[in-house]
């Protein structure tokens, strides 16, 4: 049940950023999801390390990875938003969502915080 609450407050805080950066600043929604992606893989790696995973390694060994991973998950992520540009912003974020969340969980789970 963890990773339900820690996917949640980093994908809410994604989705804050893009939604604040497109709505009331006015930018265009592929720069704006790559913002909102960094700020949400921030506070992603800092509550599956803690929580979710327990992790008792150090940051030394699990924090490249985790980079690779969020690279990995930022490249397909603004892929799919730049793809589905022609939709509404919300929409394809959903759907990118949707897909680096599986991704970036397999990842994770049996790469960057494996026990």
């Amino acid at each position: 049940m963890k990773f339900t609450w820690v996917g949640i407050v980093s994908t809410g805080c994604h989705y804050v950023a893009l939604v604040l950066l497109v709505e009331v600043f006015g930018w265009i929604p592929v720069i704006a999801t790559m913002i909102g992606y960094a700020v949400g893989a921030v506070v992603n790696y800092i509550l599956n390390f803690k929580f979710t995973f327990k992790s008792e390694g150090r940051h030394l060994v699990r924090f490249p990875k985790f980079i690779i991973m969020v690279v990995a998950g930022f490249i397909l992520n603004a892929a799919i938003m730049y793809i589905l540009d022609f939709w509404i912003y919300i929409l394809s974020q959903i759907i990118a969502t949707g897909t680096v969340f599986v991704v970036n969980f397999i990842l994770g789970k049996y790469w960057v915080f494996r026990k």
